[in-house]
């Protein structure tokens, strides 16, 4: 039984302490959604969760599903074209069944999202649902981070110990699940990325085909015309005079064919190592399922290296050309019209210049562009709200925030709503979710408290004064067949062809690999840095001397005044909040009535001589001073019993040491003792009163000593503000 009664508190004490601490909420953009807390102390913690129904990781598995599902369509298609298999095949090795391995294991992943076999295709981990980070920093303390998924909320962050430093700083990063899994696996086969495609071999390569096909095609035109006569020839002719006649030609032919045989074998020995990219063969099966187009690229992610701009120096010197030219040109016209030949000149150097320009310009958008998918590609992360709150320390110093909302004309989102503090406290006016470009304007006025009075009498006064009121008022050739006769030369025709077609094929991979680029394989990743939001503190944070008034506003004003944003905000009549800076007093005015016990009496003489007793009236209208034992807040609304917002016993700071006169006749009574405020503007009071009389003292029936001496008495009395009994007595008329 103890057990269970153990277990229960315990879990009583934890759900207490969970709802004590603070929980700030933002939504999936960033944007604080809930309310903060007014202070914090140095043993205090806070928690935060990104609470949002749109913000889930499902949206990045339905992107990384559907993008497998792509992939898998795209491969689907790639085995039923042969020329693009082909490309496959022969540069990198690949064939149907490699493709199907791939297609098979899209499938088992997209059915089994965290444990199919992932040789080919990479998958998210568990761990990938926390993709939220926050961090905390306070440099008294360090800085301390935690991953957390949307709609959940995070371990307590303590903001303890407490040193010079009295801000934290908070921040909220979102990483990106699918970017983030893209980057990792290019880190993770970068390894299997073998070799640089190199261009340079390939673009010579591609010239010696091209020089080889315009030597060689001429050659094959004009054998075939001369084969296809000797076939005309051949069917109702001597083949002796035949075979007279076309002997030397068919040699000529053979011999040619073989020697260009010979030398298109040697040139695809020497040139074809630079389209072998076998060992890139890993590298691409793992990257198929990244792929966007029919054809696989060695490079999918769409940005590369550009290399250097290219060379403008001679654009200067035919500027300079095209000068000297254009004034030559003047003076010949003037004299002649046979200006031809110039005019030509003239406009070839225009077209150098036009060329070299639009060369320019298109390698510095493509660079822009190129630069701009990087940044994209790399930009895993994006810090979406910087935040401030203050610390204090109720043994000395509390530092009091009023938090609000830039995003809804600054309203005050404070967890309570406190609008009073006291002097030996600070105040900090935040501004929270402020955009990227936007500043916090803070309209600030002090106004001095000159009738200072407690709650009780604040609120009851306006009362008794309303009463009172009322009361008063490239292509290819086909194989030709021919008879016996031209076998010779038919055979190596029929080669040479073949091998014209084995340089057209290399020719289709050549212009399949100048179209690629070699990855990135070394990504630095990168975190987007201009915020969504952030916080600023929009007041000094020093000392106000009480008792004061704030008045305030806040306004939006941007970095850039000619900022296009500057149509967007403040659109409506901004808010005006107040709030107080209360006085601790330890003397304080105070007024109210007494009783007295004690009946006293005094002897008095009218004009003829005669002596009467009269009886005081217990009752006594005081006014008078209260000296505290400790400092007060007499804006403090709490029963004495209770504490303080430092922790303290209260019942100190509302007992004092009274000093009252007679409100009427002040020299008469004097009252002393002690007064226990109750409430702030509800004070017992009893200790001890003096009161004057007149001592007579007579001989031979005539006053030789007047004396007017004190006698003590106890008292007891109830006292308020000095304000609100100077109220009640034009109330009450006395």
């Amino acid at each position: 039984m103890k057990p269970i009664i153990f277990c229960a508190a315990l879990m009583y004490c934890s759900i207490g302490w969970a709802q004590q601490t603070p929980i700030i909420q933002f939504d999936g953009a960033g944007k604080i959604k809930s309310t903060l807390p007014e202070k914090l102390d140095k043993n205090d913690a806070v928690k935060f969760s990104v609470s949002d129904s749109k913000e889930t990781f499902d949206k990045y598995l339905k992107k990384y599903t559907a993008k497998l599902k792509q992939s898998q369509g795209l491969l689907t298609k790639l085995k039923t074209d042969r020329e693009k298999l082909d490309i496959m095949k022969k540069v990198y090795d690949i064939d149907v069944a490699d493709i199907d391995k791939v297609i098979n294991q899209l499938i088992k992943v997209t059915t089994d999202l965290y444990g199919a076999d992932t040789t080919n295709v990479p998958r998210f981990e568990i761990a990938d649902k926390n993709y939220f980070a926050i961090t905390v920093e306070n440099t008294a303390v360090g800085t301390s981070s935690i991953n957390i998924a949307p709609n959940d909320v995070s371990r307590s962050f303590p903001v303890l110990p407490f040193g010079s430093e009295t801000r934290i700083n908070f921040a909220l990063t979102k990483k990106d699940p699918f970017k983030k899994l893209v980057v990792d696996w290019l880190d993770a086969t970068k390894g299997d990325y073998q070799g640089m495609i190199d261009y340079q071999v390939l673009l010579q390569f591609r010239a010696e085909i091209k020089k080889m096909a315009e030597e060689i095609s001429p050659f094959a035109e004009k054998a075939r015309h001369e084969m296809t006569k000797l076939k005309a020839e051949a069917k109702g002719g001597e083949k002796n005079r035949i075979i007279a006649k076309y002997n030397p030609i068919l040699e000529d032919i053979a011999q040619k064919c073989s020697s260009y045989n010979l030398r298109i074998d040697a040139l695809i020995n020497n040139r074809s190592a630079a389209v072998n990219q076998r060992a890139k063969k890993d590298w691409m099966l793992k990257w198929l399922w990244y792929q966007n187009s029919l054809i696989p690229a060695i490079n999918p992610f769409g940005f590369s290296e550009l290399g250097n701009r290219p060379d403008t120096t001679e654009l200067d010197i035919l500027r300079t050309k095209l000068q000297v030219r254009e004034l030559y040109l003047k003076n010949i016209i003037e004299k002649t019209t046979q200006a031809d030949s110039l005019l030509t000149v003239i406009y070839s150097i225009k077209k150098r210049m036009n060329d070299i320009q639009q060369t320019a310009k298109q390698f510095d958008e493509n660079k822009a562009k190129n630069e701009e998918a990087a940044i994209a590609f790399r930009t895993t992360s994006q810090d979406l709200n910087k935040g401030i709150l203050f610390v204090g320390d109720t043994k000395r110093t509390i530092y009091w925030m009023r938090h609000h909302n830039a995003a809804e004309n600054f309203q005050l989102i404070n967890d309570q709503e406190n609008d009073e503090y006291l002097e030996k406290d600070r105040v900090v006016i935040l501004a929270h979710n402020l955009k990227v470009n936007d500043i916090a304007s803070l309209h600030l006025t002090l106004t001095e408290i000159t009738n200072d009075a407690s709650l009780l009498t604040e609120e009851l006064t306006p009362v008794i004064t309303e009463l009172s009121g009322a009361l008063l008022g490239v292509g290819s050739s086909g194989a030709v067949t021919l008879d016996e006769l031209i076998k010779s030369a038919e055979d190596g025709m029929q080669e040479l062809i073949a091998k014209m077609e084995a340089l057209r094929e290399y020719y289709k991979y050549i212009d399949y690999l100048l179209a690629q680029t070699n990855p990135p394989l070394e990504i630095e990743e990168r975190i987007d840095r201009s915020l969504a939001y952030h916080s600023e503190v929009t007041n000094p944070v020093k000392k106000i001397k009480g008792p004061k008034k704030a008045t305030y506003y806040l306004k939006t004003e941007l970095v850039d005044k000619n900022s296009p944003d500057s149509a967007r905000i403040n659109k409506l009549p901004a808010d005006t909040f107040s709030y107080r800076i209360n006085k601790l007093y330890r003397i304080f005015p105070m007024a109210g009535i007494t009783w007295t016990p004690a009946k006293f009496t005094n002897v008095s003489q009218d004009s003829t001589s005669q002596f009467s007793i009269n009886e005081e009236s217990a009752v006594k209208f005081i006014v008078g001073v209260k000296v505290y034992l400790r400092k007060t807040d007499i804006r403090n609304g709490k029963i004495f019993t209770k504490k303080d917002h430092t922790g303290k016993q209260l019942w100190p700071s509302r007992t004092s040491f009274n000093l009252a006169f007679d409100a009427r006749k002040p020299l008469d009574n004097v009252y002393t003792g002690l007064g226990l405020d109750i409430w702030p503007g509800c004070c017992v009071n009893l200790g001890c009163v003096f009161n004057k009389y007149t001592y007579k003292n007579y001989k031979n029936g005539e006053v030789f000593q007047d004396k007017k001496p004190y006698r003590p008495g106890f008292y007891l009395g109830l006292s308020t503000d000095l304000s609100m009994f100077t109220e009640l007595g034009k109330f009450l008329n006395f």
